[in-house]
């Protein structure tokens, strides 16, 4: 099999592992406490933890081919890839618990849309928000998995002329 093929195939493989335990624990969290708020330390960890596993995978990818391009490529794929599943699992996470997180305090905004549109179905009208928002989240992992690609990238290179 091509190298090429090989080495895309394992960066989208490690986005999708990373996606699939922050799902899993985010799923987990919010069955044994469905109304406990994502409070702001806990989202700038799991935002660092992000960031570090982007860039530890990405500093892998380079180290195999030594090209800072392959880092850079290798970040986008994996946050991509994590990103894509870790909004599968919001859906899959509203879908599953909307009775109960819909009394969340930061539920608040969206039951106040909800209240303003014309959706008659809760299910209905969070759904379309959260797959609404798809694009742009895509686009952030994208971006944000780049730029930890490049810096993993700039630290391999680094290290390599020292």
């Amino acid at each position: 099999m091509n190298w090429q093929v090989v080495s895309f195939v394992s960066r989208v493989t490690w986005g999708l592992a990373i996606g699939l335990v922050l799902s899993a624990l985010q799923l987990i969290d919010t069955a044994i406490e469905p109304l406990a708020e994502d409070t702001p330390g806990l989202m700038i960890g799991i935002v660092s933890a992000l960031i570090l596993l982007w860039i530890a995978a990405s500093y892998v990818a380079t180290r195999r081919t030594d090209r800072y391009l392959d880092a850079v490529v290798s970040g986008l794929l994996v946050g991509l890839a994590t990103m894509a599943v870790l909004h599968v699992s919001a859906v899959v996470r509203v879908n599953l618990f909307l009775d109960e997180i819909q009394y969340r305090d930061d539920w608040v905004n969206l039951m106040a849309r909800f209240h303003a549109s014309r959706f008659q179905s809760l299910r209905a009208y969070a759904n379309y928000e959260y797959l609404s928002g798809l694009p742009l989240l895509l686009m952030l992992g994208a971006g944000v998995g780049a730029l930890c690609g490049s810096l993993s990238g700039a630290i391999h290179k680094t290290l390599r002329a020292s």
